[in-house]
């Protein structure tokens, strides 16, 4: 497995080249082929280049007296000693991570270790993005996964730079090896001082380097470092015979090593969804995200980059660590996680609260969408859904207590939402007389696409409706459905007058309508809701009672969901003051909320619409071809989802191998191959997943 450190420091002109090209001379003694690269530097003098070509005075330089035979040109260079995004403006150029990411894994997969050296600090910007987040070296050591050496002088200041960029490090989960308290001055109580305060607040070890320390010196300060079972570079020492100062390395965390062993401990104990623990399916192991890509690791310890077009179950519509939600989150979590929400309440619930139904379609006042119930999630959410339809009749109605709902329906896994998913393709064999009993009718039988063609809606598909009514009379509290798209049951869209003549038929016979819109709510669609999106093509008000939102809720940041009822369900529900009888430990979490609000800020400032609309297009364009092949039953497209319906399941396995060989993530089911895309997917994008899916289906690679 190659090894990667990333020397980074507190400031520039502080010592980390001086440390980099130590360590290439330390690690030559044991690793024949170590090397030592610079991605970019700035400052380079064409005036004077020494007899390998390389400018006397850059750290490639430096590099080159310790490793002649090895000397590589940086990825990046420029002559203006500056920040590098703007060494690159003057140059009339701009730095690419991708690029930086390239040329960084080219040189690890060669040598068995690989120094590679920042310019400046952590957050030194090397490009300044206009349409996208800006990129400093975080990004870069995270992309890489490595551990990096952080360098700071020991001198006045020297404590604060080593905490901030401790503490920095902490907030971007990037493993620090050791700090180097460089420039010591083993005479100066107060240098001495600092190295010790600095160890007595972090558990990272911190090497102490003397000022003018020969190279026997620095191989005896960093020894210990690299030989520690983490890293692993030089030769284990036996550190109980260790006499150095370096007590943070005597009692290291039992830890699994390798990724085959934490796959094996993966497979043996832990459980995935849907998935045997006798036979489970592979299962990757993710070692990082950013914006569109996941990172999977290998067993040589590269990083494979992965598209994902399956935005992690629909939830993911901004992309992965976005500044943003982890700027929140951090700052939430430092005022404070958690309270519980009996007889308290914050400003996260309260702000989301006010965004959340700011966001509801306008209706009538009665029928607006105006009390919140926050829970942990989608399950949760329907679980509360149906509770509240059921305790509105029972002071409304009482003898209503069974829902209506379509077949191919799927509402989540916990047992009330069991019980209203599909009966025949979901798991109602298996808990046969445990679920509450309720009343299916066949799923809407007027397809979407007969609105893109124009075709009338035909009426007769509510006739199971009016059917189940006639043969349930006064049984029926409410009628749950996930408007125009039925998810995880089957990926079907249907026509959005439906939902208008559900709604009519809900308003004659006091029922109480649910939408499930926790997979198509936040815009996935192309309508912030599916019941906009429905009542702008009907052009009435199909607005639920209750609408259940979830997933993308926090942009895919963490588990949250909620229940949001009008007036009319709430006033039913609480007559003579009775409480809703429903309160989840974690609810009105303050980091979920604080989380959420920011992720719907970023959303409706973030152009989604017009990206879905672009997303569609290229969907339409980019999978019609996948109907000319034989095993193909259908191929459709709403808003950002794309699927492709074949004739026979897929083996998921065998697909999945195939889609990763192809730099995409897609999770199939049964016989559905389908994406959801970020809504920062641009036409490459939906062109690369659009090809692998035909790929597969045309090569036989399910």
């Amino acid at each position: 497995m190659n090894q990667t450190l990333f020397i980074t420091a507190s400031d520039t002109g502080v010592g980390k080249t001086h440390i980099t090209a130590n360590l290439l001379k330390l690690l030559l003694k044991h690793h024949a082929n170590a090397r030592a690269i610079k991605p970019i530097e700035t400052g380079f003098d064409y005036s004077n280049i020494d007899t390998l070509g390389v400018p006397v005075g850059s750290d490639v330089h430096s590099y080159s007296l310790v490793n002649p035979a090895n000397v590589f040109a940086p990825a990046y260079y420029f002559d203006v000693p500056a920040s590098p995004h703007y060494s690159a403006r003057l140059a009339g150029s701009e730095v690419n991570i991708d690029v930086l990411e390239s040329y960084c894994r080219e040189h690890i997969e060669q040598a068995p270790v690989t120094l590679i050296e920042g310019a400046g600090g952590l957050l030194v910007p090397f490009n300044q993005l206009q349409q996208q987040k800006s990129h400093n070296f975080t990004h870069l050591i995270k992309r890489l996964n490595c551990p990096i050496i952080l360098v700071i002088n020991n001198q006045l200041g020297a404590i604060n730079q080593a905490l901030v960029n401790i503490q920095l490090c902490e907030f971007h989960g990037i493993d620090i090896a050791c700090v180097v308290m460089n420039q010591t001055d083993p005479n100066s109580q107060l240098a001495l001082e600092n190295i010790a305060f600095v160890q007595s607040q972090t558990n990272v070890p911190v090497v102490q380097l003397n000022k003018d320390a020969d190279f026997e010196a620095f191989e005896r300060a960093f020894e210990t470092v690299l030989s520690t079972r983490k890293l692993g570079i030089l030769p284990s020492k036996d550190c109980n015979n260790d006499n150095s100062d370096n007590s943070w390395a005597k009692a290291e965390p039992t830890e699994i090593d390798g990724l085959a062993e934490k796959l094996t401990f993966d497979k043996n104990h832990i459980w995935h969804p849907y998935t045997s623990m006798t036979e489970p399916l592979t299962a990757y192991h993710v070692s990082y995200a950013e914006g569109k890509h996941i990172y999977i690791d290998n067993e040589q310890g590269a990083n494979h980059k992965l598209l994902d077009a399956m935005s992690s179950w629909w939830a993911v519509n901004l992309g992965y660590n976005r500044d943003e939600l982890n700027h929140t989150a951090v700052r939430q979590i430092n005022q404070f996680s958690h309270v519980m929400f009996g007889g308290l309440t914050h400003d996260p619930a309260v702000e989301l609260g006010k965004t959340l139904i700011d966001m509801m379609p306008n209706s009538e006042p009665d029928k607006k969408l105006a009390h919140v119930f926050y829970t942990d999630s989608g399950s949760v959410s329907v679980e509360v859904a149906i509770k509240m339809a059921l305790q509105y009749q029972q002071v409304v109605s009482p003898s209503k207590r069974k829902i209506l709902t379509p077949m191919g329906g799927y509402h989540g896994d916990t047992f009330g939402a069991m019980s209203v998913c599909d009966p025949v393709n979901g798991m109602h064999g298996l808990f046969k007389g445990m679920l509450a009993e309720q009343v299916f009718i066949p799923r809407p039988d007027c397809y979407y696409d007969a609105l893109r063609k124009n075709q009338p809606f035909d009426p007769d598909c509510l006739l199971p409706v009016n059917q189940a009514l006639a043969e349930h009379k006064n049984e029926i509290a409410g009628i749950i459905i996930e408007p125009i798209v039925q998810g995880a049951g089957g990926m079907r869209f249907y026509h959005p007058e439906y939902l208008r003549h559900l709604r009519q038929i809900c308003d004659e016979h006091d029922i109480v309508l649910i939408f499930d819109e926790i997979a198509t709510g936040f815009g996935r669609t192309g309508e912030m809701f599916a019941s906009t999106f429905a009542s702008k093509v009907v052009g009435a008000d199909v607005t639920p009672d209750i609408i259940c939102l979830g997933k993308a809720l926090t942009g895919g940041f963490m588990s949250f969901a909620c229940t949001i009822a009008s007036r009319r369900i709430a006033e039913g529900i609480s007559q003579n003051g009775n409480p809703f009888m429903h309160g989840p430990t974690y609810m009105g979490n303050p980091l979920a909320c604080a989380v959420a609000k920011t992720a719907l800020d970023t959303l409706q400032v973030n152009g989604w619409q017009t990206n879905v609309k672009n997303i569609e297009a290229w969907l339409i364009e980019g999978l019609a071809p996948c109907r000319d092949l034989p095993d193909v039953a259908d191929v459709r497209v709403l808003g950002a989802i794309g699927v492709v319906e074949l004739v026979k399941p897929v083996d998921v396995q065998k697909i999945q191998a195939y889609f990763i060989s192809q730099g995409v993530w897609i999770r199939p089911f049964g016989k559905l191959v389908y994406t959801m895309p970020h809504f920062n997917f641009n036409k490459a994008d939906i062109e690369q997943i659009c090809g692998a899916i035909y790929g597969a289906i045309e090569r036989g690679e399910y």
